[in-house]
């Protein structure tokens, strides 16, 4: 039987062995993924998309997979349908101290609502980024961020706010000094202009975009902005620099680019100079593109070539194919319109669930709010109250004393001690309560060591003594007519106990000093009285 029962342990703490090497694994190829991820975004997503049952990842492990793999497919311009991934992180990450992942979170989220063209939840989640970024991650994130902001800024026509975070994200590269940054920005305020129609404006920035490229020496970037300057031409009508500049722009290209659309805006550029053999073999070259769009743009700029070429065979064919991809670019823009707004719905219902659960937080923390608040006023309550009655006591004590006769207490048998045992006992009550008295027990107990004590803090502690045994002091006086003030001020530190050091750090007196007084009260209020006054230990409850 405990041979059973300890082959069925083995098995079990075996199974856990294998569970925790399988999650170690799993967690280093995370660590390696992340590691390329900036330089190799493609090795990264390879690694990422190897990792078997990411189903049974859990907590961070998780919420840092759904940042990896959307930050890879991001840097490779692969396009999110659904945010169900990076939402996990977003949800991780959101009430956590890390604020390197909660603003990777948001932002990578921000990425996935802009390719699912959510442009007002990508501004959320954008924003809700730059609150939370880390200093250290600023020259990765911060500039991206701005540049984001502006792309959905754009998408929204809010064409002031997009200037806004453009100049914002130049400012950040220039100090950071990324060229290829700065190309970005710059072309995009260009754009912003052109899509105001301030042409001008816009050829100023697509020229200095320009020289960013060549001084870069990046091919990719000539050619991308050689062709956005075409297509500026083309819409000043100056159509002959607009084909010189796709020429270059397609002559420039590094090998495997695909140039489709160039292709189709310089056979439409080719046909308004009635160059049409040339523009025809451009927009022959055009329909070949993988995209519809681009295949039902080729075949609607045929039909218009054909059509005043008279070539009616030829511009009849082209129609037939034209309304055949503008059927299917319908079809295919209508899918991608319901794909669009069943994610849509889907985003409101998780953000009204959000919301729902939010709500009931708030409330749990107002209950507790208020259940503190009650439970504070109670005891507040309770000490205003305690305190009054200890106010009220001393009150009656003062009366009683001053309502005696001075002739009876003079008898021999008033016991002067049991008269003023009460009212200590209230004072005392009263003055642990203040911050004097914490003063005075610190330096009773640091006593000895090195201790100091400002002008103002003894002189709080005086004056606190002063205001709290003011009983005690009258009663002093009414027995001792000839104590001085200071005399019951050092009754009171000896009733309280306090050390000769502690008197003199509060009074500021002088050792010599303090002994003459000490003699003179004891002279004063007799041997018995000072004997029994000093040999009491009032301050330690």
């Amino acid at each position: 039987m405990k041979l059973h029962k300890y082959s069925i342990t083995g098995l079990f703490f075996f199974i856990f062995l294998f569970a925790c090497h399988r999650d170690s694994d799993k967690t280093s190829l995370l660590h390696r993924a992340d590691s390329l991820m900036q330089e190799f975004p493609d090795s990264a997503l390879a690694i990422l998309e190897s990792i078997p049952h990411v189903e049974k990842l859990s907590g961070s492990n998780r919420a840092d997979y759904a940042i990896f793999l959307t930050r890879a497919r991001t840097k490779m311009y692969i396009h999110e349908s659904s945010d169900s991934l990076i939402r996990y992180a977003v949800d991780y990450y959101k009430r956590s101290w890390n604020d390197e992942r909660k603003m990777q979170a948001y932002y990578y989220r921000g990425c996935v609502y802009r390719d699912m063209r959510c442009m007002d939840l990508a501004v959320k989640d954008f924003l809700q980024a730059l609150k939370v970024i880390p200093k250290e991650s600023e020259h990765l994130y911060l500039g991206a961020i701005y540049e984001n902001l502006a792309g959905c800024y754009e998408e929204q026509n809010l064409y002031e706010d997009a200037m806004r975070a453009h100049h914002k994200a130049h400012e950040i590269y220039i100090k950071q000094k990324k060229d290829d940054g700065l190309f970005y920005v710059v072309r995009g305020i260009g754009y912003v202009f052109m899509l105001q129609h301030q042409l001008d404006s816009a050829l100023v920035y697509y020229q200095e975009a320009l020289d960013i490229a060549e001084n870069i020496g990046e091919d990719y970037y000539k050619s991308m902005i050689l062709s956005e300057l075409g297509i500026l031409h083309n819409e000043k009508g100056e159509f002959q620099k607009a084909n010189q500049y796709l020429s270059a722009s397609i002559s420039s290209a590094p090998i495997g680019t695909n140039l489709f659309s160039e292709y189709l805006r310089k056979g439409c550029i080719l046909r308004n100079i009635h160059q049409m053999d040339s523009a025809r073999h451009y927009l022959n070259l055009s329909k070949s593109s993988p995209y519809i769009f681009n295949r039902g743009g080729s075949y609607g700029e045929l039909y218009k070539l054909e059509k005043e070429e008279k070539n009616y065979p030829a511009a009849i064919e082209a129609a037939d194919s034209f309304i055949y991809y503008l059927d299917s670019i319908y079809d295919t823009t209508k899918a991608v319109e319901t794909a669009h707004l069943v994610d849509k719905c889907e985003i409101e219902l998780y953000q009204q669930k959000l919301g729902g659960r939010y709500k009931i937080e708030v409330l749990l923390l107002l209950v507790f709010f208020i259940i503190w608040g009650t439970i504070y006023l109670l005891i507040d309550k309770r000490r205003k109250k305690k305190y009054l009655e200890l106010q009220n006591q001393l009150m009656k004590s003062r009366t009683d004393i001053l309502s005696g006769d001075l002739e009876d207490q003079d008898n021999s048998k008033y016991d002067f001690i049991e008269v003023l045992e009460p009212s200590l006992k209230l004072c005392l009550q009263l003055f642990r309560r203040t911050e004097a008295y914490e003063k005075l027990l610190f330096l009773e107990k640091r006593m000895g060591g090195d201790v100091s004590l400002s002008i103002q803090e003894g002189q709080m502690i005086c004056e606190s003594i002063y205001e709290t045994f003011g009983d005690i002091m009258l009663n002093l006086k009414i027995q001792y007519r000839d104590l001085t003030k200071e005399d019951m001020l050092h009754c009171v530190f000896f009733l309280l106990g306090c050390s000769k050091e502690t008197i003199l750090l509060c009074t500021r007196t002088s050792e010599g000093a303090f002994k003459s007084r000490k003699s003179r009260m004891k002279i004063k209020l007799g041997e018995d009285f000072f004997g029994w006054m000093t040999m009491r230990q009032c301050l330690v409850p």
